[in-house]
């Protein structure tokens, strides 16, 4: 069993590379994000590395 935490505002710092876009479809049943179909929109965003978004995974125990 695992959890997640969603993060906002470059709470781990700003990253440098070209932003993009992701829209991750997740249905809840994944053991990683990278188990969830995403959409992309590359080029153009909006968004600056001041709205870079992160995730903490992690394990619990029963």
């Amino acid at each position: 069993v695992s959890s997640s935490t969603a993060y906002s505002n470059a709470w781990f710092g700003q990253g440098s590379a070209p932003s993009s876009n992701v829209y991750p479809n997740c249905n809840g049943n994944e053991l990683s994000i990278f188990e969830c179909p995403t959409g992309y929109t590359w080029g153009y965003t909006s968004c600056s590395h001041s709205e870079d978004a992160g995730i903490r995974c992690t394990s619990i125990s029963l």
